[in-house]
């Protein structure tokens, strides 16, 4: 019998327990309903428009390459685009992101909707003595980021930033997003260089139309997130290095490569989905289901592969 009182001792003093846990647990989620709520309500709307005149480029500075011009309307080659204005460098988290081609003219123009209580939109501009000059836009969250999220949920502001790049001006960009979604169109660009490198996020870059001249690199590092790039072969970039980890990517060769490319894939907890063109000499990729083509009797561009996909990582082509 004593036995059986302690029992029921335990039991009762049990589910009390259980019931203060839950009682604590829906306190706590009343609260954070209540702090979404309020946030919703004391959002302050801010509609940002940045423009700025990106510096002249140096023409007294030697072209990349020796030779007469190209005649009007004929293909850039490798080496022709001229020298590199500056670098764009865009550090983007927890919104979503566009970055499209401008007009021409030499402005870069950033365009932003945002909460100004929970986020900041900042730019630089820095011109080194000597040295090429840096434009720098950085849009970040500056309150707790699930306050952010519940206020999203009652009508508060979902924040967006658009920059928009002048496609007359060479450039190398440098790109980093972090816990958002991208859509990336660097079709008609004057770009040297493209760096991108995405984490907890996910989105779309597309190369439309071929670019102003092909671009010496194009380097994309995805973590924990969904990538697809479209129509790369139209920035027909010589040197293609793509890391993707804890998340798939679809990566799309197609497009009007005028050059040589080497392609360096890795992958790891993840995979990469690679489509080829079909008219182009491939290689590197022997004994991964697909024939190496023989050396066709019209030069053509050759895209050589360097593929590095661990046990838990894999690279499919079709």
């Amino acid at each position: 019998m004593a036995n059986d009182g302690a029992g029921r001792s335990v039991l009762k003093w049990g589910c009390f327990g259980c019931l203060g846990c839950f009682g604590l647990l829906v306190a706590l989620l009343l609260v954070a309903v209540g702090l979404g709520w309020l946030g919703a309500r004391t959002a302050e709307l801010e509609d940002a428009v940045l423009s700025r005149d990106l510096p002249s480029i140096d023409q007294s500075a030697p072209a990349q390459a020796d030779g007469p011009a190209p005649p009007p309307g004929a293909p850039l080659v490798p080496g022709t685009l001229g020298p590199t204005a500056g670098r764009v460098v865009l550090d983007l988290a927890q919104a979503e992101f566009h970055l499209l081609p401008g007009e021409p003219g030499g402005q870069v123009r950033v365009e932003a909707r945002y909460d100004k209580n929970a986020y900041e939109l900042e730019e630089t501009l820095e011109r080194p003595p000597g040295d090429a000059w840096t434009y720098r836009v950085q849009f970040r969250r500056t309150r707790g980021g699930w306050v952010s999220g519940l206020r999203s949920l009652f009508g508060g502001i979902s924040p967006k930033v658009t920059v928009r790049l002048p496609p007359d001006v060479p450039l190398d960009l440098d790109m980093n997003i972090r816990q958002g979604g991208a859509e990336i169109e660097l079709g008609g660009l004057s770009l040297n260089s493209a760096k991108i490198t995405v984490a907890q996020a996910g989105g779309a870059i597309a190369v439309s139309e071929p670019l102003r001249a092909p671009m010496r690199s194009f380097d994309l590092t995805a973590r924990m997130g969904g990538m697809s790039v479209r129509s790369l072969g139209n920035a027909s970039p010589a040197e293609v290095r793509v890391d993707c980890s804890m998340g798939g990517m679809e990566l799309d060769l197609r497009g009007e490569w005028v050059q040589d490319a080497a392609i360096d894939l890795k992958t790891s907890m993840g995979g990469i989905q690679v489509h080829l063109p079909r008219d182009l000499p491939i290689r590197g990729v022997a004994g991964r289901g697909l024939r190496e083509d023989v050396e066709p009797e019209v030069r053509l561009p050759t895209l050589t592969f360097s593929v590095d996909d661990d046990s838990s990582g894999e690279v499919e082509f079709d």
